[in-house]
């Protein structure tokens, strides 16, 4: 896994997915936050997917039809007993694309 930050742009309505992967010695938890506050699941709207294989896990937030309040920075943060790491990245929701029949799915991975 790597720390850094990033930019992702998206049009309202589309579906984002924020990806984060984390290799190491178990027990790896990674947890998502926005605007420094812990994400959860809201059904019918976001979810998280986590997938575990040895050493490795998957962490998926997705957001599904965007609105402009979804903009803002998130961050995930991946740890296990020997330390923790941090990603953070902006997402900017423009208004309708021009083209409504596109789809458009983002994924950022760590």
């Amino acid at each position: 896994m790597m720390e850094g930050d990033g930019v992702l742009s998206a049009h309202q309505g589309k579906d984002v997915h924020l990806e984060c992967k984390a290799n190491g010695d178990d027990p790896i938890s990674i947890m998502w936050r926005r605007e420094g506050r812990e994400l959860i699941a809201e059904p019918g709207r976001s979810s998280i997917t986590v997938i575990r294989e040895l050493q490795h896990v998957t962490s998926k937030f997705s957001i599904e039809k965007t609105q402009k309040s979804d903009s803002g920075r998130y961050e995930s943060q991946a740890s296990n007993p020997f330390g923790k790491l941090y990603c953070h990245i902006h997402l900017q929701i423009w208004g309708n694309a021009v083209n409504l029949n596109d789809y458009c799915d983002i994924y950022f991975s760590l």
